[in-house]
């Protein structure tokens, strides 16, 4: 089961897949969920996946991390009523509260501390994490390190290029298709937190555009077109010609 686990550990996150099949990182977290719904026992289901979990700090993976992830909100489905046979670790849950909610506040507990370290390792070393696995640490990071993140979050954008990167980053969180076209929403609540809208406005228009891909471009321009707008939300823009594709 752990040889499983590991193959995660190799394999790059991926939020989405073409036609709304898995990826193969969720192929294979879902095989070692359905793996695991075959042991007979709870306390052997629950330690192969805390085993993978927990690690040494120096192992901590983003697999780890999605894994406790899945876990609590597989939890939360749990506490609604909403937890079906199958869905992901729907065997590791007891059905007693006590039980329950004391197996998910030690994932909780991983959850944090993973969390942090991912961060740490980015700051030290920028491109560990890919922007899909960016996009879900940064917010686990604020919300549970607050103070930390806001101290060292300006770190990871000094530059123009990855001010660029978290801003696109920050709107391509919501979009909406129509044919070909994608359009993009670009709402101030998007923003990771420690992106100032002022600052960015800014630094954008300070920019020399020789100095950045047309595709950099397309997203400071996109980003300029919104805070003129207000950052209005459910207005989606075509990011090549910044015209509204109507109001959802």
């Amino acid at each position: 089961m752990e040889a499983s686990f590991k193959v995660t550990d190799k394999i790059a996150y991926s939020k989405e897949a073409f036609w709304g099949y898995d990826t193969d990182f969720m192929i294979i977290q879902r095989f070692c969920s359905r793996i695991i719904e075959q042991f007979p026992e709870i306390k052997d289901k629950r330690n192969s996946v805390i085993n993978h979990i927990k690690k040494t700090k120096d192992d901590f993976s983003f697999s780890s991390l999605y894994n406790a992830d899945s876990l609590i909100f597989a939890k939360q489905k749990l506490d609604e009523g909403k937890l079906f046979h199958h869905q992901m670790w729907n065997g590791l849950f007891s059905r007693e509260k006590m039980d329950d909610d004391k197996f998910i506040k030690k994932i909780l507990s991983f959850q944090k501390k993973i969390s942090k370290y991912l961060f740490e390792k980015e700051l030290e070393k920028k491109g560990t994490l890919n922007n899909d696995e960016l996009t879900f640490v940064l917010p686990l990071v604020s919300k549970y390190y607050t103070k930390f993140y806001d101290e060292k979050f300006p770190l990871l954008i000094k530059t123009d290029a990855n001010l660029i990167n978290y801003l696109w980053l920050s709107i391509k969180r919501s979009y909406m298709t129509s044919g070909t076209q994608v359009g993009y929403q670009v709402a101030e609540y998007q923003l990771f937190s420690g992106i100032d809208k002022e600052e960015s406005k800014n630094r954008l228009e300070k920019l020399n555009e020789k100095d950045f891909s047309q595709d950099e471009i397309k997203i400071v321009k996109l980003f300029l077109k919104a805070y003129n707008d207000g950052f209005k939300e459910k207005i989606f823009y075509n990011i090549d010609t910044l015209e509204t594709m109507g109001n959802w």
